[in-house]
């Protein structure tokens, strides 16, 4: 989105829908800061962030390698945008905070959490987030995908 938004092509995107994102570099923060689930995972967040980056030191501060680092100009071109998270995810903090910015900014439709789940219980089908999920996603699609997007 950040290239599309530099571009001024996020009209090609009509909803953007991150689901438990990766956007931000909290896990390189303060334990003390982090919730269990998150402070448990931040070791190996750190190592996957490093991982995907081809030069992280040169490229922690751009928003190429964390969308959550966009200025408040690019932002405001981002498409209508839906996050979907988990109440346990170890990715809650910042995609609430992802979340704050596009709201202020009118970017945000809709902020989903599905309460008593963690990071991957809305993919698994034998656990009780998978249905719920199935059940937001078709709504994305009937209201915002199959119709006009309002913004606020």
């Amino acid at each position: 989105m950040v290239l599309l938004a530099e571009n001024d092509e996020t009209n090609l995107v009509k909803l953007a829908v991150p689901i438990v994102p990766m956007i931000s570099d909290y896990s390189f923060g303060n334990p003390a800061a982090m919730t269990t689930e998150e402070r448990d995972f931040s070791s190996t967040m750190r190592k996957m962030w490093k991982l995907i980056a081809a030069d992280f030191e040169e490229q922690k501060e751009t928003p190429y390698l964390f969308p959550a680092n966009t200025s408040d100009e690019l932002l405001v071109k981002f498409p209508p945008t839906i996050i979907i998270e988990s109440e346990f995810d170890i990715f809650l903090t910042e995609a609430c905070r992802f979340a704050t910015r596009l709201r202020k900014l009118g970017r945000l439709l809709e902020l989903v959490v599905f309460p008593g789940e963690d990071h991957t219980s809305y993919s698994l089908p034998w656990c009780s987030g998978f249905t719920l999920y199935q059940d937001v996603m078709q709504k994305i699609f009937r209201e915002y995908i199959h119709s006009p997007i309002q913004l606020k």
